[in-house]
C-alpha cells in the first residue's frame, strides 16, 4: 500500500494582498484593450474608464491601509490532500478578498489518524502555538471533528473568540449551538432524495441504482439514508465492507446497461486497503459503463455525471460571510442562527451528458453545467454587459432621478395622509389612550439590578419608594381627547407632566406588576386599577398596556388604553351589598321560623306532661316529631351558606336519628341503615319528603318491633334515570294486618293518611308490601322533571 506523508499542518495566507488579475483595474484594462482593438469607442472614453478604475483601486488600497488587520484561525478536520480542502480554502479566500485579514490553517488529519492519542498530540501542539502567537479574532472550523474539538477545548485554546463552522453533518450537534453563545455556522446535509430523483428522471428505464459504500461511519450513515427511499426507487449496494477493490472492479464491469451508480464512500475495502478519493474514483470510472452520480462537488469533471451536490465551496462561503459580518460590523455572533438548509445545487458534467445523450432541457431547472464549450458571448459576457451598462448609464441615471423625485413626492404625500389617519385614529378613539415612554424606568432598573431583571420582584417589594421613583420616570408623550375627559383636564400639558400624581397606592401595586411582566418578556399587560382625576377624585379603570414593536428591548414606546369602569364597580358594590342583606334577611326568616316551631313543640311537650290520656299523649308526641321534621329543614337552611340548598343525605341521617331518640327505649335498640345519594332538593320538596319519612319510620318504631329480637329499619333514596326519585323504607317487624277491615285500619291512622296526602302532593306513587316486615316503595318525580312539565304546560 502506498504510504502517504502528512502535509505541513500550519499554513499562512495573507488575503489583504489582492491578486492583480482579480482587481477591477485589471478587468477594465482587459475590456478597454478589447474595445480599442474592436474600435467600438473612442480613446477618450477608454481613458476615462482607466481613471475611474485606478480611483477604485486607490480607494480600496487606502481603505486597507487604514484598517486594522484581523487574524483568523481555520481549523480543518482533515489534511491538504483531502479532495474538499481546496474548495474550502477558495470559499474562505473569496469571502475575505479585499480585506486586511491574515488566516492561519491547522489540520487535525483525523480522517487518516483516528486514535485518541493523535487528538491529544494535536491539542498539545496547538496549545503551544497559540501561547506564542497573538490572539485570534475569529475561528472557522471545517467538518464535524474540527467543530467537536473546538467546542471541547475552546475555554483553553480561544475563550471569548467567535466561532463559525461549516461542513457539519451532525445536525443535532450543529443546531444545539443555537443555545450556546459565540458559536454559529452552516449545517451540511446530502441531497439524497433529490439526487436519486434526478437519476430516475434522466434515465427512466433504470432497473437498479447501486450505491458504492465502504465501512466508514459517515458512509454507513449515508447508506441508511439511501435505503430509506427503497419504497420509491430500485436500490441495491456494492459494499466495500464485503468486497475488495479488485472484486469491485469485476462487479462494475458486469453491471446491466440499465443500471446507475451512486458513489457514497470508497476509501477502504474489506482487506484494509486504502485509496484516496481520486484513486477510488478513477477505479470506478475506468470499470463502469453506466452513469455515475455523486452527492458532493469533488469528483465533478473526473467522470461523475452529476447530482444535487453538497459544495464545500458554498459551505465555506456561507460560514466565512457570517464571520466577515462579525469582524467588520457591529453584529454579534449570537445574532446569527445556525443555517439549517445546506446550500446544495444541481450540477452536471457536459462531457458526461453528451456521452449518455442528455440535453440541457432534460436537467432539473437551475442545474449548473461544467465543461461546456464557451461561446464568444460566454467568454466575453462581462465585457459586453459592462459596455452596455456604460452606454445606457447616463440615460438610466436621468430616468432614475426623474422616477426617484416623483417617488419621493408620492411617498411624502402618502406619509402625510397615513400620519394624519393615525393622528385622527389616536385623537378620536372611543377609549382613553396614552403614549408613554418607559425607557427611563428600564435604564434605572438595569443600573440597580443584575442584567435581565433578576431579583426585581424582591427589590420592588422591599423598596416601595423605588416604585414611586420609577413611576415618576415614566414620560407621557401624548394623550387623546378621551384621556383628557377621563382625568378631567382641558389641555394636555397638565396630564403629560403629572401622571404620577394620578396614582393611588393600588395603582402603584398594579405598576409593580407591569414592570415584572415587562421584565419577563411579555409585551402586553391588562389589569384593573384605581386612579385619581385632576381634582383627586377616585376612579376605577381597566388598563391595557402594549409595548409597540420594535421597542421590546428599550420600552421607549408603550401604548396604554384606559377603560373607565367606575360605574360598573359602584353597581357591583351595590349588588354585593343587596345580596348580603338578602342573605341576612333569609337567614333571619329561617331562624325565626325554626324558633317558632321549637316554641310550638315545647307547648305540645308541656301538654303531654299535663294529661293522663295515653292516646292524646301519643298524638301530641307524633305532632312533635312532625314539627321536628319541618324544624330540621329550617335549621339546615339557617346553618347553610347556600340558603336554597340542603344536603338530603345529611338531613335524612339527622331526621332518623331524632326519631330513634324519641321512640327508643332501653329495652329496644333499633339498628338504622341509611343510604342516600348526594342530592340538594329545595325546601318545597324537602319538607313533604321529610314528613313522609317521619311518619313511616315513626310508625315502625311504635308498632313494628313487639317481640323482635334485633329490630332494624332501612332507608334508601336513589335517582332513576334523572327523572324519578325512589324512596324505599323497610323494617323487619311484625308487619301490618292486611286482613283487617278497612274501617278498623283507618281508625287512628292519621299517619297513613298523611303519607298518602304527601305522595299525592308530590305526584308520586306508592307500593306497600307487608310480608316479613313492612316495605314501602315510593316513586316520586324529581324537581327537574316537575319543572320541565310545568314549562311544557306554560308553553302550551
Amino acid at each position: 500500500m502506498r504510504q502517504q506523508h502528512p502535509a505541513p499542518s500550519f499554513v499562512q495566507i495573507p488575503f489583504f494582498q489582492k491578486k492583480f488579475d482579480s482587481t477591477p483595474a485589471f478587468t477594465i484594462l482587459t475590456f478597454v484593450t478589447n474595445v480599442r482593438n474592436m474600435r467600438f469607442v473612442a480613446l477618450p472614453f477608454a481613458t476615462l474608464l482607466l481613471i475611474l478604475a485606478f480611483g477604485v483601486v486607490s480607494g480600496v488600497n487606502g481603505e486597507s491601509a487604514d484598517s486594522n488587520r484581523k487574524r483568523i484561525l481555520m481549523l480543518s478536520s482533515y489534511h491538504p490532500a483531502f479532495p474538499t480542502y481546496q474548495q474550502q480554502v477558495d470559499g474562505v479566500r473569496d469571502t475575505f478578498a479585499g480585506r486586511d485579514v491574515l488566516i492561519d490553517f491547522e489540520f487535525m488529519d483525523s480522517k487518516r489518524f483516528i486514535e485518541e492519542k493523535h487528538r491529544l498530540q494535536f491539542l498539545d501542539m496547538l496549545s503551544t502555538k497559540l501561547s506564542q502567537l497573538p490572539p485570534y479574532d475569529g475561528v472557522i472550523t471545517a467538518d464535524d471533528n474540527a467543530l467537536s474539538f473546538a467546542l471541547a477545548n475552546r475555554e483553553k485554546l480561544f475563550p471569548s473568540v467567535p466561532i463559525t463552522f461549516f461542513g457539519v453533518n451532525n445536525r443535532k450537534l450543529a443546531l444545539a449551538q443555537n443555545r450556546k453563545s459565540r458559536v454559529t455556522g452552516v449545517v451540511e446535509a446530502v441531497s439524497m432524495e433529490a439526487t436519486l430523483q434526478m437519476a430516475m428522471e434522466l434515465f427512466p428505464h433504470t432497473s437498479t441504482i447501486y450505491a458504492i459504500v465502504d465501512r466508514t461511519p459517515s458512509g454507513q450513515g449515508d447508506l441508511d439514508t439511501f435505503y430509506s427511499y427503497r419504497s420509491r426507487f430500485p436500490l441495491d449496494e456494492l459494499s466495500l465492507e464485503n468486497l475488495s477493490f479488485n472484486e469491485l472492479e469485476a462487479k462494475l464491469q458486469g453491471l446491466d446497461k440499465n443500471s446507475v451508480v451512486l458513489l457514497i464512500s470508497a476509501y477502504h475495502d474489506r482487506t484494509g486497503r486504502t485509496l484516496t478519493f481520486d484513486e477510488s474514483l478513477s477505479l470506478i470510472t475506468e470499470n463502469s459503463s453506466v452513469p455515475i452520480f455523486h452527492l458532493w462537488h469533488h469528483g465533478m469533471g473526473k467522470g461523475v455525471l452529476g447530482g444535487k451536490l453538497n459544495s464545500q465551496y458554498r459551505q465555506a462561503l456561507a460560514a466565512s460571510s457570517i464571520m466577515e459580518k462579525i469582524l467588520f460590523s457591529e453584529a454579534s455572533v449570537d445574532e446569527f442562527s445556525v443555517v439549517e438548509e445546506s446550500p446544495n445545487i444541481y450540477m452536471a458534467d457536459y462531457v458526461q451528458m453528451k456521452k449518455y445523450g442528455l440535453q440541457e432541457q432534460d436537467l432539473p431547472p437551475g442545474t449548473r453545467i461544467i465543461n461546456r464549450p464557451e461561446s464568444f458571448y460566454r467568454e466575453n459576457w462581462a465585457h459586453i454587459w459592462t459596455l452596455t451598462v456604460v452606454i445606457f448609464l447616463e440615460a438610466a441615471l436621468i430616468m432614475l432621478l426623474i422616477f426617484n423625485i416623483q417617488r419621493k413626492k408620492n411617498m411624502a404625500r402618502r406619509l402625510r395622509a397615513s400620519e394624519q389617519r393615525f393622528r385622527d385614529l389616536f385623537e378620536y378613539a372611543p377609549v382613553a389612550l396614552l403614549e408613554e415612554d418607559f425607557s427611563g424606568v428600564k435604564e434605572y432598573l438595569d443600573s440597580q439590578l443584575i442584567p435581565g431583571g433578576q431579583g426585581l420582584e424582591s427589590f420592588l417589594r422591599e423598596n416601595p419608594r423605588e416604585v414611586e421613583k420609577c413611576a415618576g420616570l415614566v414620560r407621557i408623550l401624548d394623550a387623546n381627547q378621551q384621556a383628557l375627559s377621563l382625568f378631567g383636564v382641558a389641555r394636555k400639558a397638565p396630564l403629560l407632566t403629572g401622571l404620577s400624581e394620578r396614582f393611588s397606592e393600588k395603582t402603584l401595586e398594579v405598576f409593580t406588576r407591569e414592570l415584572l411582566s415587562f421584565y419577563r418578556g411579555e409585551t402586553t399587560f391588562t389589569a384593573p386599577s384605581q386612579m385619581k382625576t385632576h381634582l383627586q377624585e377616585p376612579i376605577w379603570t381597566n388598563l391595557h398596556l402594549v409595548i409597540a414593536p420594535p421597542n421590546e428591548r428599550e420600552w421607549d414606546r408603550v401604548y396604554v388604553g384606559i377603560e373607565n369602569i367606575t360605574q360598573t364597580v359602584q353597581f357591583q358594590n351595590q349588588l354585593e351589598n343587596t345580596i348580603r342583606e338578602k342573605d341576612v334577611l333569609l337567614g333571619e326568616i329561617h331562624h325565626r321560623v325554626n324558633n317558632n316551631l321549637a316554641l310550638i313543640s315545647s307547648f305540645l311537650h308541656l301538654q303531654t306532661m299535663t294529661t293522663d290520656n295515653d292516646t292524646l299523649t301519643m298524638f301530641l308526641h307524633d305532632s312533635m316529631t312532625r314539627i321536628k321534621a319541618m324544624s330540621l329543614v329550617h335549621e339546615k337552611l339557617f346553618h347553610n351558606s347556600a340558603l336554597e340548598e340542603i344536603d338530603l343525605s345529611e338531613y335524612i341521617h339527622d331526621l332518623v336519628h331524632e326519631i330513634r331518640q324519641a321512640y327508643s327505649s332501653p329495652s329496644t335498640k333499633v339498628e338504622c341503615a341509611i343510604s342516600c345519594e348526594k342530592l340538594t332538593p329545595s325546601i318545597d320538596f324537602m319538607i313533604p319528603l321529610g314528613l313522609m319519612i317521619n311518619e313511616i319510620v315513626s310508625n315502625s318504631m311504635k308498632h313494628a318491633f313487639n317481640s323482635v329480637a334485633r329490630p332494624r329499619i332501612g332507608v334508601r333514596i336513589e335517582k332513576i334515570d334523572n327523572l324519578q326519585l325512589k324512596l324505599h323504607i323497610e323494617d323487619n317487624g311484625i308487619g301490618m294486618q292486611p286482613k283487617a277491615p278497612p274501617a278498623s285500619r283507618q281508625k287512628g291512622s292519621m299517619g297513613l293518611l298523611i303519607i298518602d296526602t304527601l305522595i299525592e302532593q308530590l305526584q308520586g306513587s306508592k307500593q306497600l308490601v307487608t310480608d316479613q316486615g313492612t316495605h314501602y316503595t315510593i316513586i316520586l318525580p324529581t324537581e327537574e322533571s316537575l319543572n320541565e312539565q310545568h314549562n311544557t304546560y306554560s308553553r302550551r
